[in-house]
């Protein structure tokens, strides 16, 4: 009797694990505004991505999901990027390393254009883009971004407006 409720208790503690690290039944499938391969368009020069707006001069961008609660904006160029990531919509794991790494970028050579902290991301083949983030503390989500140019990152992040 007392081996039966050991291998039951056991049996019961494995099962509860395993669903706990189970990365599809603890991740938060909807990534809310953005549907993959979506393409945004500009109206007179700014771009509504439905939870912020922002201006560029670009033609498009493109929705690319990298995991839960992170996804990507890359014009047609792919040298523009806005990464936007939902830390709410995370798994904790997923959420400490994003953190992490950004916390790196953010320790990077950087100094101020235009009332925006730049920071230098160097690729190992010598190609340089310049990036900057912002936080919306109310839905704890951060948009990064990264273009070829200093001066138009600060004018991205200038003119990002989060909407409620």
């Amino acid at each position: 009797m007392r081996l039966e409720i050991l291998v039951i208790a056991f049996t019961l503690f494995v099962c509860c694990l395993v669903a706990f690290l189970n990365p599809v039944l603890c991740m938060e499938l909807d990534d809310g505004n953005f549907t993959q391969g979506e393409v945004f368009m500009p109206a007179d020069g700014q771009f509504d991505f439905e939870t912020f707006t922002l201006n560029s001069s670009r033609k498009n961008f493109t929705v690319y999901h990298i995991e839960s609660g992170h996804v990507s904006l890359a014009d047609d160029t792919g040298d523009r990027v806005i990464n936007v990531i939902q830390f709410d919509k995370m798994m904790n794991f997923k959420k400490d390393s994003k953190k992490s790494f950004l916390n790196g970028e953010l320790q990077k050579t950087n100094w101020m254009v235009d009332g925006v902290c730049i920071h230098e991301i160097e690729f190992m083949n010598g190609e340089k883009l310049y990036s900057a983030c912002v936080k919306d503390v109310s839905t704890n989500t951060m948009v990064y971004v990264a273009t070829p140019s200093d001066k138009e990152t600060a004018d991205m992040i200038n003119s990002l407006d989060f909407t409620d």
